[in-house]
């Protein structure tokens, strides 16, 4: 919920205060001008102040009634942002733990991994790949998310580059093996984790109300 949309919300509710304490004012002014004299005038103001009440509880009423729709309508919206967040959250996750055991593997392995192994891991990051890839951009609500969503992007590129090297690299040794270095998974891994976290506290923004400062 953007910085206009609570500005809107306050201008709905100071319109309508406005409204109301200038029908209640019109009245007790044209009463200390005209003050009735006979029952008949009596009977006459008492209709009166009856109508500017009963205005003033429409528009009472109407207000209430836009601001439930208001509220209903960020609730709905919050729920939805929410849900872009958090499906883009999963896939980084996910891409975050695959790297994170890549990198475990390699720096404590003793001998390379055999070619199907290898195949799976490549296969696996090829499938977070395309589901970062065909996450439309319009579903995302605000900058931060647009940005974390381009940074995963990226990120998964780099890592389906390497990934896609590491699975052909079974059988090119032959003695003594080449140990495979570690380090750029774990730059994937750390990468993952801050998008990760990102995407956390652009979330608890939502939940909790905030706006973005675009």
């Amino acid at each position: 919920m953007g910085a206009k949309k609570v500005l809107s919300a306050q201008q709905t509710r100071e319109t309508a205060v406005g409204l109301a304490g200038f029908a209640l004012g019109l009245s007790f002014a044209c009463l200390v001008v005209h003050m009735p004299g006979g029952s008949g005038e009596w009977a006459s103001w008492a209709q009166a102040i009856g109508t500017v009440g009963a205005v003033i509880g429409a528009i009472w009423a109407a207000y209430h009634q836009t601001d439930h729709a208001r509220k209903s309508a960020e609730k709905h919206e919050r729920e939805s942002d929410t849900r872009a967040y958090g499906l883009l959250q999963s896939i980084v996750l996910r891409l975050y733990s695959n790297t994170q055991s890549l990198a475990s593997h390699l720096a404590k392995a003793q001998k390379q991994e055999d070619l199907s192994r290898r195949q799976r891991r490549r296969d696996e990051f090829d499938q977070l790949h395309t589901a970062i890839a065909e996450l439309p951009v319009h579903v995302f609500p605000d900058f931060r998310s647009v940005t974390c969503l381009l940074d995963a992007r990226q990120l998964s590129d780099e890592v389906l580059a390497l990934a896609q090297d590491y699975a052909s690299k079974e059988g090119m040794f032959s003695g003594i093996e080449k140990k495979e270095d570690p380090a750029p998974w774990q730059s994937f891994q750390e990468r993952a984790m801050l998008i990760f976290e990102e995407l956390s506290d652009g979330i608890k923004r939502i939940r909790l109300g905030v706006p973005e400062i675009e």
